[in-house]
């Protein structure tokens, strides 16, 4: 199941804090002390008991020793996380969406065609109450609706919030599959998800949304040709940076979309990105210097076809057969800085 998820596929790669977070807690979870396990496990939980108490000791003197340096008070860093998106709910600048969303919208997406096996799995085990592996996995459905039902009274919900728990989905499924009475039913099922979830896992490996980083790869190589500047007209984080480019010579500005801070009124508030986008020419007419090259999704380019008319459209990237974000839809274009006007900026 774990090679066959198209979600798990797309995202186990990815440089994000939630990855990490997958990662530690379903180590967590394989020496967590379960019905029916071995007695070693309530072991390595006391060990684990005994670093808690020594990092709370530790993080606790770096919070009020070297941080204080730098904050001039005291840092907890979770208590931070929960006044800014809980108390002062900047989390909701970014997007709010209804109570149901993870259970209409993000598991149905995340599991696609193996959601019936996940809920089959589910129900066998609540039917199979007295079964071994049932007693086993029961912690696990209640972990997963436990972190469901709490992430649902957060109004900003993401996908990739609930990748920590998505093996366990996955064991659901494998347990379900499991449960099919039927080998041949059995077999056919495996086809069906072979012939579903990896066709979509290499298409969003391989097309869709590559632009992004075949743009930078074309610019990393125009950094090495000769010096250049780059201004990227995107909605915020569109693409990678350093990751990529590996120029830190290279003077490049990206649409920024920080939050209201604390104390300031979200009504009204727009970041960078949203004063571009909500009026591109009067945006760009603000620019103190000009960049050699210009990046930008197709979406904008007729409204900035006159303003940037000492710019010419030098490569063209595509990025996606569709994509539910207006501004990001069309191919990547890279503006350059035509021959006449580069020479007199020389």
């Amino acid at each position: 199941m774990t090679l066959c998820s198209w979600y798990n596929f797309f995202m186990a790669g990815r440089t994000l804090s939630n990855c990490m977070e997958m990662v530690l807690t379903i180590l967590a979870l394989n020496y967590w002390p379960l019905q029916n396990c071995p007695d070693q496990n309530y072991i390595r939980v006391i060990f684990r008991s005994i670093a808690v108490i020594i990092n709370t000791l530790l993080d606790t003197h770096i919070y009020t020793g070297s941080w204080y340096n730098v904050f001039h008070e005291p840092v907890i860093a979770p208590l931070t996380f929960f006044r800014l998106n809980v108390l002062a709910s900047v989390s909701l600048f970014y997007g709010v969406h209804p109570w149901h969303w993870y259970i209409s919208q993000g598991l149905p997406v995340m599991t696609t065609t193996l959601l019936p096996l996940v809920v089959y799995g589910v129900w066998r085990i609540q039917k199979s109450f007295n079964n071994n592996t049932s007693i086993r996995a029961l912690p696990f459905l209640k972990l997963v609706l436990w972190v469901v039902s709490v992430y649902s009274l957060l109004s900003h919900k993401e996908f990739r919030f609930l990748f920590p728990i998505f093996p366990l989905l996955l064991i659901f499924a494998a347990f379900g599959l499991e449960q099919v009475p039927s080998k041949k039913w059995r077999r056919w099922i495996v086809i069906g998800l072979v012939g579903t979830q990896l066709p979509l896992s290499i298409y969003l490996s391989l097309w869709h949304q590559r632009g992004v980083m075949d743009t930078m790869l074309w610019l990393r190589q125009e950094a090495r040709n000769s010096p250049i500047s780059i201004h990227v007209l995107m909605p915020c984080h569109s693409t990678p940076y350093q990751s990529i480019l590996h120029s830190k010579s290279t003077p490049i500005k990206f649409l920024t979309c920080e939050p209201p801070l604390v104390g300031q009124s979200t009504a009204g508030y727009m970041d960078e990105a949203d004063v571009f986008y909500a009026d591109p020419v009067a945006f760009v007419s603000t620019f103190d210097t000009w960049p050699t090259h210009i990046v930008m999704f197709e979406s904008v380019q007729a409204q900035l076809k006159n303003t940037l008319h000492q710019y010419e459209i030098c490569k063209r990237f595509f990025n996606s057969h569709w994509h539910d974000d207006w501004r990001r839809q069309g191919d990547i274009l890279v503006l350059c800085r035509n021959k006449e006007t580069r020479q007199i900026h020389e």
